[in-house]
């Protein structure tokens, strides 16, 4: 008799806890959503208030439609939704083309729930070729692509195939030697061509080479304590969606219980390297992003 692991063993025996963990997330984002304001006061710049509400924005669309914590995302949703109408998102990104991709995920964000505010401006500003004159690194040219695709509007890019190539993912670069932005670019690269776990990658893709090279480097990312790359691996293998040995699975199951005994009773998710500021806004800036990352990480086990 054939024995099966995998994400659905690791649901089944973690479940408890990826669950606590995720409604922990869910706690600390809602206490502290007046960080995520877009238009708040305070000592917060206007860049890193930007960068904040575009990735709230871009965690809600990651996992669109959310099958659990409903009332929860119901919340953020309408936050979200209420800051898009208020702010002038589209003058921003007027003076400043390399949020084009960011524009596109606040549209998606807004089609997900029954809108539409930037498709006649993304249309015009992807006519001008725009999409494809910003120069960008490669994993973030297929985030243009991407984001454009999600918010239904054609990018003039080259095809998902291209763009690989050029990426670290497609280079066939050795995994012992790159550094934690090579290693956002691999995550953000696999998020992007699974369509967030939605569909197999439209281009010829070796998974199980993949898989391998996605393993070797949680294995180091465990011993760098860093939740917050560490959760983005777990979401690809997710996404992924190939079957996992025994090993494997013990593995990953043990990834889930350090990245849930890193969170705070609060919720928050401390990154790798951390200085606890007495300032709450200061506090929220040092930890959003690893507390979003660990809600992604929830909720690949979902999809």
């Amino acid at each position: 008799m054939r024995v099966l692991f995998g994400k659905d063993v690791i649901k089944y025996e973690n479940g408890k806890l990826i669950e606590h963990t995720s409604r922990q997330t869910f706690k600390w984002i809602l206490h502290n959503l007046k960080y995520f304001d877009i238009d708040r006061k305070g000592n917060i710049s206007s860049d890193k208030k930007l960068k904040a509400f575009v990735e709230l924005a871009y965690m809600l669309n990651m996992f669109y439609p959310y099958t659990s914590n409903q009332k929860d995302v119901e919340k953020i949703s309408e936050f979200i939704h209420q800051c898009i109408l208020r702010h002038d998102f589209l003058g921003e990104i007027m003076h400043d083309l390399d949020g084009l991709a960011g524009l596109a995920v606040l549209e998606e964000f807004e089609l997900n729930y029954g809108s539409s505010q930037y498709h006649f401006e993304l249309e015009k500003i992807v006519g001008h070729h725009v999409d494809s004159i910003v120069e960008k690194p490669p994993f973030r040219e297929m985030d243009i692509k991407y984001s454009l695709e999600k918010a239904n509007v054609t990018s003039t890019l080259p095809s998902y195939s291209v763009l690989l190539e050029s990426t670290i993912l497609g280079k066939e670069v050795s995994f012992a030697y790159i550094s934690p932005m090579e290693t956002y670019s691999i995550t953000h690269t696999l998020f992007y061509l699974t369509d967030m776990g939605r569909r197999t990658p439209p281009v010829e893709f070796d998974k199980q080479s993949s898989m391998k090279k996605l393993f070797s480097l949680i294995q180091f990312y465990v011993q760098k304590r860093d939740m917050d790359i560490l959760a983005e691996l777990i979401i690809c293998i997710n996404f992924l969606k190939c079957e996992l040995n025994e090993f494997q699975t013990k593995y990953i199951a043990e990834c889930i219980n350090l990245i849930s005994s890193m969170q705070k009773k609060d919720g928050r998710v401390p990154p790798v390297i951390y200085h606890p500021a007495k300032d709450r806004e200061r506090e929220f800036i040092n930890c959003y992003h690893t507390t979003l990352v660990t809600l992604g990480v929830t909720q690949s086990f979902e999809r």
